[in-house]
């Protein structure tokens, strides 16, 4: 199996060439293309999933639903996956002695020997950050990819850090956080339109995507025609 990136600047999607009867699995509804000799299922289930996993999924805002591509026949088959938003995709290769913590909407496919599991971040810290109230602990032996808003930043902490909620995509679970404001008051953060900020520390790889997708949406949702009843 090879995972890689294809496409330029900020419209990238994740390309995955399968030998016969290997399989990987993605967020549901991200495939662009694949082979005719790839099987497609859609399932709740992934390594560490079940019914009560696809529920703590959508508390972190990733999808309820997997999908599962297996390669049928005897040659080389392929699928490319792409991001929802315009953006960046990172693939990483965990080598089982790591955790990768990602962010509400960041995980995008992994192979077969990675668990991801959403847990429980506080309410506090889901709260206060803007996000959702679990984050996703991705860990196992292969690759895992995620995709961003914009560009991907990688960042080598050691020591404090610093970042804006909505510019999160993922870290190592060696870095540990605390949410904050920015500065002044609680209530003058929030009404500044600067918001929250996570309060990094301890040493580790941490991905930060270069723009705000809540923002985003906020700022386009006004302009749309409403829906008709």
């Amino acid at each position: 199996m090879k995972a890689s990136v294809i496409g330029t600047d900020s419209f990238q999607s994740l390309h995955v060439e399968l030998s016969p009867g290997e399989r990987f699995y993605s967020e549901a509804g991200k495939m662009v293309r694949c082979s005719s000799g790839v099987d497609i299922e859609v399932t709740l289930q992934k390594k560490g999933g079940g019914f009560m996993g696809a529920l703590k999924r959508l508390l972190s805002s990733d999808s309820f639903f997997y999908s599962r591509y297996t390669a049928q026949g005897t040659g080389t088959s392929e699928v490319v996956i792409a991001p929802t938003m315009m953006g960046n995709v990172r693939v990483l290769e965990l080598k089982g002695d790591e955790t990768w913590i990602t962010s509400g909407g960041s995980y995008l496919a992994s192979g077969p020997e990675i668990t991801s599991e959403a847990k429980w971040q506080g309410l506090g810290a889901g709260l206060l950050s803007g996000e959702s109230l679990m984050f996703v602990h991705n860990r196992g032996i292969g690759f895992l990819a995620v995709e961003a808003f914009g560009t991907i930043h990688e960042v080598d902490v050691n020591g404090e850090f610093v970042v804006d909620t909505g510019h999160l995509v993922a870290f190592e679970s060696s870095l540990s956080f605390t949410v904050g404001k920015v500065g002044g008051s609680w209530i003058k953060s929030f009404f500044s339109g600067e918001g929250f900020v996570m309060n990094f520390k301890g040493t580790g790889k941490l991905l930060m995507q270069s723009h705000n997708g809540s923002s985003f949406g906020g700022l386009l949702g006004p302009l749309l025609p409403k829906r008709r009843s």
